[in-house]
């Protein structure tokens, strides 16, 4: 439903069947992004959409999410009754690159601590080679990362590797979280988990940090805890 895919919700669903997924999100951009979020009317078609493949699907759980556009002060997309409805929601910076560090630091801060948020995608918004990454006090962050419980995606797409390893390094020690992310926008890159592996070895990630690499049930379970305590 959003412009951002490739392939059709079928066949990604199909593909991570067939790699032996046990739980997949879907994460279409929201509606803030203006080159091709997805509306709420649209959002509510697509979750009963995925509520209806479920069933073709048993061996593997389908998560209805988001990715949310963190704005220029902490504001996110939708109100929060909206967002507590979600399975999983990944907030992510993809404006304001040029904001200094403090104001940097505090959007992604706000939205670490809101009550919706699973996890903070691609931490500095780095396109290797074309954007640098925005300007954060990273041991802020990672205080707030560490005391609300909120994970930090691993990027694997090779276009961010986001956090950088010396970033990673610098929660070696703290009770911060991380989920490995493949941001796959088509079938074939689903299978880029393996450099998002890479990047947190670089960064000397314990495995046991990494909320996907737990059981089907330990991940799924803090999901909803997140939101339902």
């Amino acid at each position: 439903m959003s412009g951002d895919g490739d392939d059709s919700l079928e066949a990604m669903l199909d593909a991570a069947r067939d790699l032996g997924l046990e739980y997949v999100a879907i994460t279409d951009h929201a509606e803030n992004l203006a080159i091709n979020g997805v509306g709420r009317s649209e959002m509510l078609a697509q979750r009963r959409r995925i509520g209806a493949l479920q069933e073709r699907y048993p061996g593997m759980k389908i998560l209805h999410g988001v990715e949310l556009n963190i704005g220029r002060d902490g504001p996110l997309d939708y109100d929060r009754g909206f967002l507590m409805d979600y399975d999983w929601c990944v907030a992510s910076v993809h404006s304001y690159f040029d904001l200094p560090r403090q104001e940097q630091t505090a959007r992604i801060v706000s939205a670490l601590r809101h009550p919706a948020v699973d996890v903070i995608g691609h931490l500095h918004g780095r396109r290797v080679g074309r954007r640098p990454g925005i300007e954060l006090d990273t041991g802020a962050v990672l205080d707030a990362a560490e005391s609300t419980g909120t994970a930090l995606e691993i990027n694997s797409h090779l276009d961010r590797l986001d956090p950088p390893a010396e970033v990673l390094l610098q929660a070696r020690g703290r009770s911060v979280r991380f989920v490995i992310s493949t941001d796959a926008h088509r079938t074939a890159e689903l299978r880029q988990s393996k450099w998002g592996i890479r990047q947190a070895q670089r960064g000397w990630v314990d495995r046991g940090s990494v909320a996907n690499t737990w059981p089907r049930r330990r991940f799924l379970d803090w999901a909803r805890q997140r939101r339902y305590g």
